[in-house]
């Protein structure tokens, strides 16, 4: 998240200039970089158990957290591409799709949350 916010900057300064290709090529560089910054974060989240267990934490609560952790890790390169795709709109004043797209995915993140905890087996025990 706080990477993406160097393109408020950027994209905003090609807008206003009017440097239209700019827009295109400051997203496709922040992508890149985002997706390759990732990739280490992601080997943190897939080891976390073990990082939790050699700081001493509980076994459970390492495990636990372990599990939720690699998780996580799809949603990792897709909020990097999303983060860069909402900066670059916002830059240009384009704020509906966002709008739309969030308020559909919290309608789908409710009932796919309740499904997911309530009627299968993934819920905690």
């Amino acid at each position: 998240f706080g990477m993406s916010s160097a393109l408020d900057t950027l994209c905003g300064q090609s807008h206003g200039a009017k440097q239209y290709h700019m827009l295109g090529a400051d997203l496709q560089t922040a992508i890149l970089v985002l997706s390759i910054v990732s990739i280490p974060f992601s080997l943190l989240l897939a080891f976390t158990q073990q990082i939790l267990m050699a700081a001493g934490q509980d076994a459970e609560i390492s495990r636990e957290a372990g599990i939720y952790c690699k998780w996580l890790i799809p949603s990792l390169f897709s909020y990097a591409l999303l983060q860069c795709e909402t900066r670059f709109l916002q830059a240009q004043n384009i704020v509906l799709p966002t709008m739309v797209s969030t308020g559909f995915c919290t309608l789908l993140h409710l009932f796919t949350c309740w499904t997911l905890v309530f009627r299968s087996e993934l819920g905690f025990r």
